[in-house]
Formats: structure tokens, sequence, C-alpha cells
């Protein structure tokens, strides 16, 4: 038994308290604690308890029959309270010994100025120099994942080290961690160089005197800035794509051969011997118009470019192209050839002009396509029977010659846009339904039933009396003929309290079974917004487009979807939408998918997209941001509510405590905050958000993030919605390594602890990489995904990211390119996803055009087990095409339309991604898509958007 002479485990002696040091972030300290021994003969051991409240443990420690113990992974900046117990042979235990507390220092603070010299080699051995703050006796210094040899702090304002060797070239982050764990990063403060340069080949190979050809050189470790020379003269431009491309813009020079040469900033050079010959009169091609035609052949088009003369030959995927005619050195006509016997449309094909000077290639500069018209929309879908409606189709295959037919009658003023929208004016006609249909000169009549209703004359025509005019009932799928139960003046089909006749009043659907927001958007000078809509079910859709204007008031669209089609929805030419900013709402009496696009400087060399946001909350969370480095970072918030609200929004910052802020929003508004300007400790930071209705209303939240280069306003751009609530596990679909690419997993917590997250890397093969990363408590953390890991330099990769301990954060993942940091001129960010699924639909999505688009489609395998994956396509004019996929377990794969899908070119369309359980149950899919451009360089533009999963 447990005798009165056992005493309280003797006293207790403090020894000492000191913070260990671990790798940053982690805040947390080391106690070492020590007791006089208890004599009595049946003691067993000791247990040591504490807590952060004085007489509150909360924590205990069997040490055994030791009298000292160390406890570590203390957190900072708490202080803790130790007692010990004794306990003997029967289990009984002593009282609490007297106790004794500990307080343990938050770690420092460094910071890093300037790393001198910036760049080495990438053997290692350079000796640098760093200066800042708080450096600490025994701090360590990284460049990248390499930690450096013979650091030495000098004071607490200096230190030395000496570059290891690294295994690739490329600017890194220098990271300086102090022995008590405080750290200090410099992001791509320090540059490898691979002094290893070689140019392997160049094409074109040859170009016009006057300079102007555009030539991609590919070899090996080119550097950001190098530049490229053709003989002994500097190339007019010189844009580092990749570390093995470059497009360089060709001087002007003599005629002859001359050498090419490349030569990075550190002085690396290397040439390819008699590379480039200089020609007099070589021919160039700039655009073609149009760039689609039959078959058959006989397609007028016209070829832009430079020193045209008489005489050239066309060819057309290697046929003569006819009636070749030269207008001027700039300008030629010339009429299509038939599409080669045994060859099926639709087919892209290179065009080759061929002059005295020699020949100009454009790869894949016409398309063979079958051009059958098709109608996916009517808009307005009614009008008045006297005529004179504008309506505007959407559909596919329109050709400048198209004649438009309302109920055998023909409209008047036909303008072809495009080849998927043209406008017509309506003519006269009875009231009632009408068929409208589309015919090319010598083509055949393809009509869409009951796409069009004549209305009386009178704008009150109630056809059924039910106080409700026609008009109204047919735009929204109300039967006009019909006054009772869900189609008269008292029925409620969407059950949302308010009667058909209160929803005509208001200017509200009737039947607006589902709705989705978006928070952005934008019309001006230098932006376009669109819409993509795909309606993956078997009926009609009836959407009614709310615009909520930055500027106050709402602007309202009707439009109707066709069953298993898509379509899309410009804003440039709605009225009361110009030149302002808006948030749009739309409610639709069928469930679609939906995503917003917008481009700028109407070249289209920037860009960004977003799904359709599923619901308002009063409460969001944003990972991703940064205003530093040329970045302009904006919040836009929108109000979907009748009332005036007050919203306010954290500002959560890799290091020190929190900055709040509060705005008042109007009502049915959309409200701009510029991050930048907001504090000036918001100036130059990385930052996630939490962003807060206070008045109970709830809001809508995006953010849109954009970096200034190439003297061009806004050169690269992304955005990306909220999320409304943090969850323990994250899915990311999208993700690639490599010299074209930087990929960055952004993780914030909105805890007050620190979270350790598990983050998995799904690669293609179905192989997986797992790493833990701790991130404290209120901040935002930052991995970057390419040097994460030897197998990630160069990949594409899916993502995972799961807590530990079930605790809450956000995710989200951007990609930048090309390049580094210094070159990257365009991005796009998403959140992750919180849930994987089995079916998913996604509206975006293109091939071909003037502006050489092309679609991917990323998908994760989140399951333990491989399955096929069928993909479905859902083209405008309501056509469609199907693939299966086998996809391994745990694996990451892509959908390039352009290759897997090659009668995609030319069409815009929506895809539905499902698993087929060829095991027996299901994988588990995340879906993504990627879109990219050429403007002034290849892709340009890109953005990205995740799918929505539909029907489960």
């Amino acid at each position: 038994m447990c005798r009165s002479t056992l005493r309280s485990a003797a006293r207790l002696l403090f020894l000492a308290g000191f913070l260990a040091c671990l790798p940053a972030p982690a805040l947390a300290g080391t106690v070492t604690l020590a007791w006089d021994p208890n004599s009595e003969s049946d003691l067993a051991g000791y247990i040591v308890l504490y807590g952060t409240q004085a007489g509150v443990y909360t924590t205990s420690l069997d040490v055994g029959n030791r009298t000292n113990s160390s406890i570590a992974s203390l957190e900072g900046g708490r202080r803790y309270y130790f007692v010990v117990q004794a306990y003997n042979t029967s289990g009984l235990t002593s009282p609490y010994s007297d106790e004794v507390n500990a307080y343990i220092e938050l770690p420092s603070q460094p910071a890093i100025g300037s790393v001198t010299p910036a760049s080495g080699l990438i053997a290692g051995g350079t000796a640098i120099t760093i200066t800042g703050s708080n450096f600490q006796p025994g701090a360590s210094v990284w460049l990248g994942i390499t930690r450096t040899a013979s650091a030495v702090v000098v004071n607490s304002t200096t230190m030395t080290a000496v570059s290891a060797a690294a295994p690739a070239g490329g600017a890194v982050d220098v990271r300086v961690t102090n022995p008590d764990g405080g750290t200090a990063i410099k992001p791509l403060g320090f540059t490898y160089v691979d002094p290893r340069i070689s140019v392997t080949s160049v094409s074109p190979g040859a170009g016009g005197t006057a300079g102007g050809t555009a030539v991609t050189i590919t070899g090996t470790n080119f550097a950001g800035g190098a530049v490229a020379r053709f003989g002994d003269r500097t190339a007019a431009s010189t844009t580092v794509l990749s570390g093995t491309t470059i497009v360089a813009v060709t001087p002007p020079s003599a005629a002859g051969t001359v050498a090419v040469n490349v030569t990075n900033t550190d002085g690396a050079s290397a040439s390819l011997a008699n590379a480039f010959t200089y020609v007099t009169g070589l021919p160039t091609l700039v655009s073609v118009q149009p760039w689609e035609g039959p078959p058959s052949g006989g397609t007028l088009i016209t070829l832009t470019g430079s020193n045209f003369t008489s005489g050239m030959t066309l060819t057309v995927g290697g046929a003569a192209a006819t009636d070749v005619t030269v207008t001027s050195a700039t300008s030629l006509t010339a009429r299509t050839p038939a599409l080669a016997p045994g060859a099926a449309a639709p087919l892209a094909v290179d065009l080759v002009l061929t002059g005295p000077g020699g020949s100009a290639t454009m790869k894949k500069g016409f398309t063979y396509v079958t051009p059958v018209p098709a109608i996916t929309a009517v808009t307005p879908a009614s009008g008045s029977s006297a005529g004179g409606t504008r309506v505007t189709i959407t559909g596919g295959n329109f050709s400048p010659s198209m004649q438009v037919f309302f109920g055998g009658e023909v409209g008047t003023s036909v303008a072809v846009h495009d080849a998927s929208t043209l406008s017509v004016t309506t003519p006269a006609h009875a009231a009632g339904v009408v068929s409208v249909g589309v015919k090319p000169l010598g083509g055949t009549l393809v009509e869409r039933a009951s796409a069009f209703t004549f209305l009386d004359d009178d704008p009150s025509a109630d056809s059924d009396r039910d106080g409700l005019p026609d008009w109204w009932e047919t735009q929204f799928g109300l039967d006009p003929a019909r006054s009772t139960d869900v189609d008269g003046a008292t029925g409620d089909p969407d059950g949302d309290g308010l009667t058909n006749a209160q929803e005509h009043a208001a200017g509200t659907h009737p039947r607006g079974f589902h709705a989705r927001y978006f928070a952005e958007g934008v019309n001006s000078t230098l932006f376009d917004t669109t819409f993509d809509f795909l309606n993956p079910s078997a009926q009609d859709a009836h959407l009614l487009l709310t615009f909520q204007r930055q500027a106050g008031g709402v602007v309202r669209k009707v439009v109707r979807i066709a069953a298993q089609s898509r379509a899309s929805v410009g804003t440039q030419g709605v009225a009361g939408l110009e030149n302002d900013s808006f948030s749009m709402v739309f409610e639709s009496d069928v469930e679609l998918v939906a995503e917003r696009t917008v481009s700028w400087d109407r070249r289209g060399y920037g860009a960004h997209s977003e799904t359709a946001i599923a619901g308002a909350s009063p409460t969001w969370y944003l990972a991703e941001g940064a205003t530093h480095s040329g970045f302009d970072l904006y919040y836009l918030i929108q109000n979907p509510s009748a009332a005036w609200l007050m919203v306010r929004v954290t500002y959560l910052l890799p290091s020190g405590s929190p900055i709040v802020k509060h705005y008042n929003i109007a009502p049915s508004s959309r409200y701009t905050v510029w991050v930048d300007v907001e504090d000036p400790r918001l100036a130059q930071t990385d930052v996630s958000a939490i962003v807060t209705s206070l008045t109970g209303q709830s809001i809508i939240v995006e953010r849109a993030m954009y970096r200034e280069g190439r003297s061009q306003k806004f050169t690269a751009g992304h955005a990306a919605a909220g999320v409304t609530t943090p969850s323990s596990t994250w899915f990311l679909a999208e993700g690639s390594t490599g010299p074209l690419f930087d990929l960055y997993v952004l993780i914030a917590n909105p805890e007050t602890r620190a979270v350790d997250a598990l983050v998995s890397f799904l690669l293609p093969d179905g192989t997986t990489i797992d790493k833990v990363y701790r991130v404290p408590g209120l901040s935002r953390y930052t991995i970057y995904v390419d040097e994460a890991d030897p197998r990630l330099v160069h990949t594409a990769v899916s993502t995972t990211v799961r807590t530990l301990d079930g605790a809450p954060i956000i995710v989200e993942r951007a990609m930048w390119w090309p390049g580094r940091f210094t070159q990257w001129f365009e991005a796009h960010a998403s959140a992750g996803s919180t849930r994987s699924a089995r079916r998913w639909a996604v509206a975006g999505g293109e091939e071909g055009g003037a502006r050489n688009v092309t679609t991917y489609y990323l998908m994760a395998n989140t399951s333990p087990v491989a399955d096929d994956v069928k993909v479905t396509v859902l083209y405008e004019d309501g056509s469609q095409s199907t693939r299966t996929f086998s996809l391994p377990a745990n694996s990451r794969f892509n959908v390039h339309m352009r290759a897997q899908f090659p009668e995609s070119a030319g069409r815009k369309f929506g895809v539905v991604v499902e698993s087929l359980g060829r095991y027996g149950v299901p994988a588990e899919l995340v879906v993504e898509r990627a879109i990219y451009w050429d403007a002034d360089v290849a892709w340009a533009a890109g953005t990205n958007a995740p799918g929505m999963p539909v029907g489960q």
C-alpha cells in the first residue's frame, strides 16, 4: 500500500526550459524537469503531468523510474505548469508534488534583406553573403531544398554560407532558420546557373532579309533573360519559353546563311553553325480568313502576309489550291481544293505558299468541316407578330450565305458574326409558336421546332386570361393556354413562396428551381466577359440571368438552352452593362453547369475563369493572394439581397497578427476591394482572407489577381471563388511542373493552433508521394510543388490534402507560366474540391479557331482501384462524341481534346465524365478543365475551372 511516508514525489526541481531548434514553421519548445528520488521500497515509477493553466493538467506522461524528463513539442508563446506523482507496485499514486512553471518563448523572427551574389553554378561552391536582421548563432541557410555548407553568423545582421550542389538550374528560395525555429524566406532569392548550354535546332531555317520571322530555337539550359543572335545581329525579340525552347524574331540582314547563337545572362553561350538562311523575297503567312470550309472544297480564302508575288502557288493539305490571285504584296485569295479521298472531316491541314524566294507554311491553317448548320438557342424566344424583333441565333457551321426562316417566312438583315452566332430580324407572322430554320446557300434547311413564339401585337395579350402575358409565360416554360394549377396566376411551380403573378411583377423566374452565382464580371474597353452553359439533361432549359451592377441596379436577360447541348452568352452587347463591373445570378428550371470567362485587351492575351457558385453564405475563405512583385489583388463581393450589409475582411499574413477591415455594400450589387491599397501592411505580402457578413445576409466572394509585365496592362491573371466551409480533406485534379509551369499549393489555416497537413501527390502511373507540412495558426502556407520532391520535377500531378487530426483548412492551387518568376505572362488558379464524385460535368471547352484554342480535361482517380471512365462531349449543335479511358488507381489522367477527340476541331463544347465501375464499384473522381490559346505568343492566355458533380 502507499504509506503516508511516501513523499510527494520529492520536491520538484525545475532545471531548464529552452526553445528547441526545429524546422520552420513549427513553434515548439522543450522543458527539462528533474526531481529528488523517492526512497520507498515499493516505488514503481513517476508520472509527469502538465497543462497551460495552474492546477489544471491536461496531459500526463509515465516516465518509469527516471527522476528527470524532457518534454518536447510545446507550443511557443504559452506558459506551462508541471507536477509529478509517484506510484507504487500496487498502482497507488502519491499527491502532486509542488507545481513549477515555464514560459516557452516564441522563436525569433529573422528577416532577409539581400543575397550577394544572387546566382551561382549548380556545382555549388559559391560563397554568398546574406544581410538582414535577427540572425542567431547557429542559424542554418537553405537554398531551395538544399542546405548550404559552412553557414556562419557574423553578427545579427550578416551571415555567410557556401552553396551546395543543386539537382538543376533555376531560381530557388533562400531560407534562414534560427536555432529556436524562427525562419525567414526570400522567395526565388538565389539562381542556380547551369553553364552547359546548347543549341540543337532552328525552325524555320529560312526567312526574309527584312527580318520579322518568328523562329523556334531548341536546345538545353536556356535561362531567363537569354539573348538570341543571328550572325552578328541581335534578335528583334527573344522569349524564353522554357529551359529547352526559345522563340526569337529575326533582325534584318543581308541574304546568306548565318549561325544562330544563344547567350545566357551569366555569359554561357552556344551556337549552331549555318542554322538560318536569309532569303530575298521569302514570303510570310500571317492569317487566313475564313479558316474552315466544306470537304468538297471551293471555299474562297484570303491570306495575309508579306512578299506575295504573281505566280505563287498554294497547297492546302498537300493539294493545289485554284484561282490563286495576288491582290497586293500582303494579300492574296484562293479557292480550296476538295479534301483528299479517304480523309474524313473535321481535319486541320497545313497551308504552304511557294514563290520565287522560297516558301512559307501555316501549320493547321485550314480546317475541313462538314458544313451542316445547327441551332442550339434562339434569343429572345418570342416577339411581336408584326415582326421587327432582333433575334440572336447560336449554333454551329453558320456560313456568310445563311438564310433564316421563321415558320416558313424569311427573316431579314441576317448578320453572321462567326460560325456559331448570327442575328436576324423577324418577319411579320401570325401569332403562335413556330419553328426556326437556317439554310446555307445551296444547302439543306435545318430547323428547330417550337423555337420562337409570335405574340399578339398587344403585348398584354393573354390567351388563357389568367393575367399573365403570353410572351412572359412562354419564355419561362409556362403554358400560355392554361390558367390553372402551376401555370396559372396563383401557381408557384418553384415553391419559393411567390405566385406566378408576383414573379411577373418582380421580374423574377417563376420556375427557378436552380440558382447559381458569379461574383466577378466586367465589361470595358479592356475586359470582355462570357458565360458558358452546359445542359446535360433531356429537356430544354429556360434561364433568367440577373446582373447586379457595381454602379447600382440590375439588368436581366432571358436565355433558352437546348437539351443535351451547350451555349455561350456574351455580355458586351447586353444593354445596361456597358463599362461596368457586375455580379450575376442565374435561375433555371433545369440543373445546368456554367462557367464565366473574363478575357482582356481584345487580343485575349490574358484571361481567367470560374465555375458557377452553388450558393450564398455569410462566411467565405480565400487561401491564395499576393500583393508583392507586381501583383494586384482584388476581392469581389456580391450582395444578392435587397438590403445594405456590412462585411468584415480578416486578412491572414504569413506572420504577425491578422488585419481586420470593414466594408458597407449596397443591395443587389457588386463591391470590389483592391487589397494592395487597403493598408500599408498589405502592400507587399502574401495574404489569405476570411470574409464575413456581419448583418446576417449571405454573400458570394471571389478573388482576382493580376500581374504586370511585358509592357502590358495585367499581363497575367487568375481568379477563383472562395470556399464557404473549411474542410479536413481537399482534392486538386490539375497540376503540372517542369520547365514550362510553376505549380503552387496554397494552404490557409483559420485555426489559432498549428495544423499538420498530409499532402499526397498522385502521378500518372499511380505512384503516390506523401509529404507532411506544418501550417501555423491563423496563417497562410505555400508549397512550391516543383521542388517538393525530385520525382515532382517534371510531371503532371493531382494532389490530395488531409489534416492529420481532422482540423479544417482551406486549399487552393495556382499555376504560372512560362518558366520561372521573371518570365511569367499568365496563370490560372482554383480552390480545391472538398468531395469526389462518380459523375462530373464541365461547361467550357473549345478547339481551334483564330486563336488556336486547345482544351484539356484533368481527372484524378482518388480511389485505390483502377476504373474505366467515359467522356461524353456535348456540342452546340446537339451532337455528341464519346470515348472511354482507363485510369490506374490513385492516379492523374489528361484528356487532350485535340489529340483524343479530333472531331472537336473548330467547335465549342462541354463534357460529362463518369466512372463505369469496371471492378464492381465505380471509382471516385475529381475533374477540372484547362484551356489555352495564342495571342502575341503561344499559350499567351489560359484559364482553369473546376467541374461540377451532377446527378448524384
